[in-house]
């Protein structure tokens, strides 16, 4: 392989790395290309599929070098055959078990196999040192009908009083392979709130099942024990997580279609439950420690998937006397 055939197959390799961390963080952070499409489908069917808004992009974003794959392809099928040589080439062996085994495609298939393992490392270590921070972090509270300024600067873990707007809100199910999620995110505001204002606050709830969630809650003042109804306003505490404008984008804009707008900075509290005490531990629920054995897991995957590969070529080769 000439150091042409080697840069174009580098550029190639990188841009489908790009490509591939581009569709996955719209898929996680729910932005870009993915919302766009989540978006325009629910306004043309009223519901969306998250496959299509994946694989769309993928394959658009990959036609521009998709001339140049098939250059490179070719280019290896070329070098293969002219390092077949007579024998193999007589006897018939075609693909990779006619390439003569090499040292470097082991150590390229070790880099591969590790890096699972690598970045499964190194999501342990950020997610437990995220974890330990926020063990320590002050829960706040605050009442919007007295101020809807954010106590301090460095909130993350709040309880806010104020009126949660339903009717104003909107609800997304989502259906992955049959198993159903549902997500409602309405404006949490104060009681003279209307809908041409713009809200700073919303609250998030999400729920298993495609079921909306019905939020109790104690109070303490009155010794009654309240539950959300199906629609309305509901006057209420809300506790759990603030992120600092964090809707998705086809959220956003779904809610600007009724006319609800946010301010500039928004926040959106994903709620948890009431905070009397620091959040739980993400670490004890959630096991991180598993996460450096999933990550040993791919990597021993695509070690086998090696070694079985290897395995095939040697018996095809010794299958014609190679």
């Amino acid at each position: 392989m000439n150091d042409k055939t080697k840069t174009l197959k580098v550029i190639f390799w990188a841009y489908l790395t790009i490509v591939g961390g581009y569709v996955l963080y719209g898929y996680i952070a729910k932005t870009g290309l993915y919302a766009l499409l989540i978006d325009e489908q629910l306004k043309r069917f009223g519901k969306a599929d998250a496959n299509v808004a994946v694989i769309v992009p993928f394959i658009v974003l990959m036609l521009p070098i998709a001339p140049l794959a098939r250059y490179v392809r070719a280019k290896d099928q070329k070098r293969r055959l002219q390092n077949v040589g007579p024998a193999a080439y007589a006897k018939g062996l075609t693909g990779p078990a006619a390439d003569p085994e090499k040292r470097s495609q082991w150590v390229w298939l070790g880099v591969f196999a590790v890096v699972p393992f690598l970045i499964s490392l190194i999501a342990y270590g950020y997610l437990t040192m995220q974890d330990s921070t926020d063990q320590k972090r002050s829960i706040f509270h605050m009442d919007l009908a007295r101020n809807a300024d954010l106590p301090a600067g460095d909130v993350k873990f709040i309880e806010i009083a104020g009126i949660l707007q339903q009717d104003s809100g909107y609800r997304l199910i989502e259906d992955h392979s049959g198993m159903k999620t549902g997500e409602s995110f309405a404006p949490l505001t104060t009681a003279n709130w209307n809908p041409s204002q713009p809200v700073k606050y919303f609250l998030y709830l999400k729920s298993q099942g495609g079921d909306q969630i019905a939020i109790g809650h104690f109070d303490k003042q009155t010794g009654r024990y309240d539950v959300m109804p199906r629609s309305g306003p509901y006057n209420s505490s809300f506790g759990g997580k603030l992120s600092r404008n964090a809707l998705p984008d086809y959220v956003k804009s779904a809610l600007e279609r009724r006319g609800v707008t946010a301010t500039d900075p928004y926040y959106v509290l994903e709620w948890t439950g009431d905070l009397d005490r620091p959040v739980a531990s993400q670490y004890n629920s959630q096991m991180y420690y598993l996460i450096p054995f999933f990550g040993a897991f791919f990597s021993m995957v695509i070690l086998a998937g090696g070694g079985i590969a290897y395995v095939n070529r040697k018996r095809q080769r010794a299958r014609v006397g190679l």
